[in-house]
């Protein structure tokens, strides 16, 4: 369940479980990136993960928008990604 924006060439998300206060237990970092002229954007958010609490998800519930670009940046470093 995800929008394909302009210039998307990459949709992916990684799945985690864990105790949260609003009682939903399965959530996901969604990675974006985008195709420009100069390389591509990557863009991130955190969010409840869809099939397991599909209103939640489209009502963007606990979205969070800083925690989803923390942990890309997290994964680009351990892999040792070089971006700007």
């Amino acid at each position: 369940m995800s929008y394909n924006y302009c210039d998307e060439i990459l949709n992916v998300r990684r799945i985690e479980r864990f105790a949260h206060p609003s009682g939903f237990e399965w959530w996901q970092v969604h990675i974006r990136g985008y195709a420009h002229v100069d390389g591509i954007e990557l863009t991130a958010h955190f969010e409840p993960e869809p099939r397991r609490h599909p209103r939640a998800h489209i009502t963007l519930f606990g979205l969070d928008i800083d925690r989803g670009m923390e942990t890309l940046l997290e994964l680009l470093d351990r892999h040792e990604i070089e971006y700007d």
